[in-house]
């Protein structure tokens, strides 16, 4: 039985104490507010009241939590869990009737605590899986509610929690393929080893990001800022990089197999390898010696020292790639 089915259900046992009312009045009043006062769930909710020992009013409120997918819902779970902690610690001081399908005969928290210490380690390892259980299930709310976060904040400069969202979905190995971060300010986040697999992060700022180990393969990277950031073995294959500012990003052992780097900015990149601009489309038009003007905000071009370096670059043979490098598709959006 999902938590918050769990938590309702057990809570009208205890309902005489203050604490526990006003935590299952708050709970009630959240899910009024988010589904509505005559929505199915609160029907079914207030049908258990009348008779919370009826295992069939039980099993409808458990089958409308499920059916409004109420246990994606962060907030809910949240209050749901709460609540039961609540019936937990009021059960180590007095005893109170738990009523939901997972006891039987109204057995109580109390119980369960008297069966853990006549049975000990017994006990332990179920304990322990059905915590894991809960945990996963807490988890996995957490990713829907920050999979939500991050869409409502799109094409948004600033946006409270967003960064600690992306990076939690990050631990979680949730993917990020083709996320919408246009704009998005995204400076100093913690995204290594993300799969940002034809993602948008047109103009997005990611300086001092670490992005090591991240797959960017087919993303829209144009214009976006990553200086200083970590892009150490990322997959920049196939990614337009137009007009990205790469001022002192380490490239160490990085991918650009047909990466448009057209006017993208590369002074002072470190590991980063004339095989490896080879390999990508249009380097030679990339930007290699540039100084930042402070005055106007703009990085201006050394041109001398700029075509020089490029024609460093084009005399080195021994960088050539092994196959001609296939830059068709940016050819035909410039053209």
């Amino acid at each position: 039985m999902d938590v918050i089915t769990t938590a309702i259900i057990d809570a009208l046992g205890a309902l005489n104490k203050d604490t526990i009312n006003d935590s299952y009045n708050n709970l009630k009043v959240t899910l009024k507010q988010k589904f509505g006062s005559s929505s199915d769930v609160i029907d079914a909710m207030e049908g258990l009241e009348r008779k919370p020992y009826s295992k069939g009013r039980q099993a409808t409120l458990q089958e409308e939590v499920e059916t409004a997918q109420i246990n994606e819902d962060f907030e809910i779970v949240q209050l749901a869990q709460d609540l039961l902690d609540q019936l937990q610690d009021q059960s180590e001081l007095n005893p109170v009737p738990i009523l939901s399908a997972n006891a039987t005969n109204a057995n109580n928290t109390l119980r369960i605590m008297q069966q853990i210490k006549s049975s000990g380690i017994l006990l332990i390892i179920p304990l322990i899986i059905i915590a894991s259980g809960g945990y996963i299930i807490f988890r996995n709310v957490q990713a829907n509610a920050d999979k939500r976060l991050v869409q409502d904040c799109e094409t948004q400069e600033y946006c409270s929690g967003r960064i600690k969202a992306l990076e939690r979905l990050v631990q979680g190995e949730k993917s990020l393929k083709s996320y919408n971060l246009e704009h998005a300010n995204l400076e100093s986040s913690n995204l290594e080893g993300a799969n940002l697999e034809g993602a948008n992060l047109e103009e997005a700022s990611l300086e001092s990001a670490n992005l090591n180990g991240a797959s960017l393969y087919r993303s829209n990277l144009s214009r976006a800022n990553f200086n200083s950031a970590q892009v150490s073995n990322v997959d920049f294959n196939n990614s337009n990089l137009k007009s990205a500012d790469f001022n002192g990003a380490d490239f160490n052992s990085s991918f650009l197999n047909n990466a448009n780097l057209d006017r993208a900015i590369l002074s002072r990149a470190e590991n980063l390898t004339f095989s490896q601009l080879k390999s990508a489309c249009n380097w030679e038009k990339a930007f290699y010696k540039v100084d930042w003007n402070q005055e106007n905000s703009q990085w201006i071009v050394d041109e001398i020292a700029n075509k020089e370096y490029i024609e460093k670059i084009k005399q080195d043979q021994s960088s050539d790639p092994e196959k001609r490098v296939d830059c068709l598709l940016w050819d035909k959006k410039s053209s």
